[in-house]
């Protein structure tokens, strides 16, 4: 009997390139009129002046607008980077079927192809654009989202200073007196009942 002989190929030894991360420090965020902003300019934002709730209702839309918008901006931009992420993978995906060997590729199968396309650089820079994306939408998904609780948490203080729930009960001296008798008087009766029970 002959023995089968299997030649077995080497496989090519790919190159890998580790993405670049950019540091979330260095994540920069633009409005419509692509003025730089910082979201740090949220902190504090959600406190309410309880002695100037007419105030803090009017100023209340302008702020969720401002955010909003900026929230908005940056959910298109996230979109933007998906798409373009998208459009770099099938372009390059299309460039290694055409032409594997200048790739590296074993092969145009699906795996193949996407093994060599996602380490491109071109495609991984496109892919940090995207994260880079959807951190800002993120972020400021974190601001605006309060922000709307806020409007609730204004109308529910203003409802309760209109109910005078924050002011002070105001006795005259009789009334006064007359309530701390009575109580002192139901206090001393359930004290003589205690120690009548306990006596027999």
């Amino acid at each position: 009997m002959a023995k089968l002989r299997v030649r077995r190929r080497k496989a090519k030894e790919i190159k890998i390139t580790k993405p670049k991360q950019t540091p979330l420090s260095e994540v920069k965020f633009f409005d419509e009129d692509g003025k730089e902003y910082s979201p740090k300019e949220a902190i504090g934002i959600n406190n309410i002046d309880l002695d100037n709730l007419h105030y803090e209702a009017m100023t209340q839309s302008d702020l969720l607008h401002k955010w909003g918008d900026r929230l908005a901006i940056a959910k298109y931009q996230l979109r933007t980077a998906i798409d373009e992420t998208d459009l770099v993978e099938k372009k390059l995906m299309r460039a290694v079927r055409a032409k594997p060997e200048d790739f590296g590729a074993e092969g145009v199968t699906k795996d193949a192809v996407e093994a060599v396309v996602h380490t491109q650089q071109e495609y991984l820079k496109a892919l940090e654009n995207q994260r880079i994306a959807q951190y800002r939408v993120d972020k400021l998904t974190s601001i605006v989202t309060p922000l709307e609780h806020r409007k609730s948490l204004i109308g529910y203080e203003k409802d309760l200073w209109i109910n005078k729930y924050w002011s002070s009960a105001d006795f005259s001296k009789e009334v006064y007196d007359a309530l701390e008798h009575k109580t002192r008087n139901r206090v001393n009766e359930e004290l003589d009942e205690v120690l009548l029970n306990k006596s027999e």
